[in-house]
């Protein structure tokens, strides 16, 4: 999988929010105050195999002394680890685990869809959270969230502080493992991008940042990112009322749209009411 298959589909030329689904707590009202998004660390993502990268090492003394090199290490040190790989002293599997790819890269996930019953029950309480939409914007030929200056490293973003959100592939095989000697990007990203076909009800969108891109973490969303709030069915009115009078008078954005999910009678489906 390139990178180039990542890009828009004609079927989503017309995505302008997607959605993720929290329960109400210190981190989703800060969402909703100030534009928070959070990233969690690759490795602890819920789902053991997502983002978990296969590596191999396959390669011979140039193939390490360039991959060293790449890291910055000086001559000596690099001298040490193959007299360490000859002598065979060289723990392998420690240093395996200590590069994986899953240590440098940062997730924030979203949904196509806001009325999904099974998400509303795993990420937003059972339905007693919420579901925030997010304005999205087509930019360099996929979808972006736009962000404030001084959360991304420039160098690494060529000056645009745009979050790029790609879409989650499904499938029943994982990819073939990547040579850590040898690694690609696009190799790497077919891992952070490929999940079980069991999770394919959550139609997801991702934005993975590494280490040498992301500076702090949440990083602030620009102005007006925030598009929506939906409260789930079984919302408690106390903490309904307390984000609405939070948005009201929120000075960073108070256009943000209120929803409120209701059942729809004689089907296992749910839709908008609108509250403003």
């Amino acid at each position: 999988m390139l990178i180039e298959n990542m890009k828009i589909l004609p079927c989503e030329r017309d995505i302008c929010t997607l959605y993720k689904y929290r329960p109400i707590d210190e981190y989703s009202i800060n969402t909703i105050l100030s534009g928070e998004l959070y990233f969690q660390k690759a490795i602890n993502l819920n789902d053991p195999f997502d983002c978990f990268v296969d590596e191999i090492i396959d390669g011979d003394d140039d193939d390490w002394k360039k991959y060293f090199k790449g890291r910055n290490k000086s001559i000596d040190y690099i001298n040490k680890k193959l007299k360490d790989i000859h002598n065979k002293r060289f723990n392998f599997d420690k240093f395996i685990r200590e590069y994986s790819s899953q240590n440098y890269f940062y997730v924030s996930c979203f949904s196509k869809e806001f009325d999904n019953i099974l998400m509303w029950s795993h990420y937003a309480n059972c339905h007693k959270g919420i579901c925030i939409g997010y304005n999205v914007t087509h930019f360099n030929n996929s979808l972006t969230l736009k962000c404030k200056d001084g959360y991304l490293n420039r160098k690494e973003i060529q000056g645009r502080n745009y979050l790029p959100l790609f879409r989650v592939f499904y499938k029943d095989e994982r990819p073939e493992p990547n040579n850590i000697l040898k690694s690609s990007k696009d190799k790497i990203m077919e891992f952070l991008y490929t999940k079980s076909i069991d999770w394919e009800y959550e139609k997801e969108y991702r934005i993975i940042l590494d280490d040498k891109t992301i500076l702090k973490n949440p990083v602030l969303l620009d102005k007006n990112e925030i598009k929506e709030v939906i409260f789930g069915l079984k919302t408690p009115e106390d903490k309904k009322k307390c984000i609405i009078n939070l948005i009201n008078n929120n000075i960073w954005n108070n256009n943000i749209n209120l929803f409120q999910m209701i059942k729809i009678e004689k089907k296992y489906n749910l839709e908008l009411k609108r509250l403003n």
